[in-house]
């Protein structure tokens, strides 16, 4: 998003790169964390607003990926996911695809903690437990 936008506008953002149509109150705000990432001679700081959106027919076909911006999705287990961002796990199984210019590759394969988006792991830990205060309270 640039700087002149609003967090509102970040639904537009995930209407361009992944193809849901998501109106912002269907999203459940996680909260704002802030992150510093140190990228060689760069020191990126960050205010993440992060949200959850629960969708309902969670198949790869509703994905329409923006090649520019996203190369590849992939689904995990939660308490994966969440075992991996602990230490509890070096690696587990995700299953996806990668957007192509003629087609997807599908695939399946097992990740680390290196292969997700670079953030802190403060920041992991944050979105972790963020995510299961809210599957606690919807169950």
């Amino acid at each position: 998003m640039l700087a002149d936008e609003t967090v509102q506008d970040g639904v537009r953002e995930v209407r361009e790169e992944l193809g849901l149509r998501v109106e912002f109150n269907e999203l459940i705000p996680l909260g704002t964390v802030k992150d510093q990432l140190l990228i060689g001679n760069f020191n990126d700081n960050e205010h993440c607003h992060c949200f959850l959106y629960r969708k309902k027919d969670n198949y790869d076909e509703t994905f329409e990926l923006q090649k520019e911006e996203v190369s590849g999705i992939a689904k995990v287990d939660f308490r994966e996911l969440a075992a991996l961002v602990s230490g509890g796990k070096t690696k587990i199984e995700v299953e996806g695809f990668l957007s192509t210019l003629e087609d997807r590759q599908y695939f399946r394969k097992e990740i680390g903690l290196t292969d997700l988006v670079p953030h802190s792991s403060l920041y992991w830990q944050i979105i972790i437990e963020q995510i299961e205060l809210v599957l606690i309270q919807r169950s």
